[in-house]
């Protein structure tokens, strides 16, 4: 089979413009990267100050509510020892104390 020149011409021609096509479209990318990168590396900069902020806010936040977690779940064994040592310590008057609430709370329901 034969070769036609003026085929090899024109397909010549078009493999140089699609070459021509595909450096240019490389050099605009990589213009379009040189230029973004700037940003983008502000951008990634910022967010990273960002987060850190936050998680130095959030640490001593987590620390206080997990101080006050213990002292509310501490709070009833300290109510119950507490009583304990008053009823210990004064055991006539706590049952006094027991008997003039419960006459009151009597009244109050009649």
């Amino acid at each position: 089979m034969q070769s036609n020149p003026s085929i090899n011409n024109a397909a010549a021609g078009a493999h140089d413009m699609l070459d021509k096509a595909a450096s240019t479209a490389a050099n605009a990318s990589d213009e379009v990267l040189r230029r973004a990168k700037p940003a983008i590396d502000r951008a990634a900069r910022v967010a990273h100050e960002v987060v850190d902020k936050a998680a130095g806010v959030a640490a001593p936040t987590a620390d206080w509510l997990s101080a006050k977690a213990d002292a509310m779940l501490a709070a009833p064994e300290k109510l119950t020892a507490g009583g304990r040592k008053i009823v210990t310590e004064h055991p006539l008057k706590t049952i006094g104390v027991v008997l003039a609430v419960g006459l009151l709370v009597g009244r109050i329901l009649r």
